[in-house]
């Protein structure tokens, strides 16, 4: 997936270009039309999803709890979409070479439906889209930052190294703890 979004080329043949037989994606066909349609969809944040895939492979291969894969990922791509709508917002005129812009359809639609709307506030339009671009940025990094559950993933490790460390001798235990309670000044 990565290499297919970072191999974007807008005139490889898609579903939104018509183009000759030769592809310039690494991925070839297949890559150009996964990497043609996650943009026209959701736009350039949707490179945010790889961190997430990676860190749900890690969990998988060390074996580790996954229930709440489905929240995690639902979390990531409202966080995808709340990103988008601020970059559209920030720059509404689709880029060329981007199927729909920096946020995608989702956010481009949302987008305009915004700009029209605060155009019948015209005083106020220019504060209000930069107040709205920065709340949906940080709402959209806050979002997708809690989809990784990084807090949970932490407190995994942290058991799991807990419970390879060897069990004392009951004998050091006993010492360990007479020592504890002379220091305490407890006899």
């Amino acid at each position: 997936l990565a290499l297919a979004l970072l191999s974007y080329t807008p005139s490889d043949p898609s579903m939104n270009t018509v183009a000759g037989d030769h592809v310039k994606n690494v991925m070839q066909v297949p890559g150009a039309w996964v990497a043609d349609f996650l943009l026209w969809l959701l736009g350039v944040p949707v490179a945010l999803i790889l961190p997430l895939m990676a860190i749900t492979a890690r969990r998988l291969w060390g074996d580790q709890d996954m229930s709440g894969w489905k929240a995690q990922f639902g979390k990531c791509l409202i966080g995808i979409v709340l990103i988008g709508l601020a970059l559209s917002l920030f720059q509404p005129d689709p880029l060329v070479g981007l199927p729909a812009g920096w946020g995608g359809v989702i956010a481009l639609v949302f987008a305009r439906g915004i700009m029209s709307l605060s155009a019948q506030l015209p005083a106020f339009q220019g504060w209000a889209i930069g107040a709205l671009v920065v709340l949906t940025l940080v709402a959209g990094l806050y979002v997708w930052y809690r989809s990784l559950a990084l807090e949970t993933f932490s407190e995994l490790d942290r058991r799991r190294v807990l419970m390879r460390q060897p069990a004392l001798d009951p004998a050091l235990e006993a010492q360990a703890r007479l020592l504890r309670v002379l220091q305490e000044g407890e006899i």
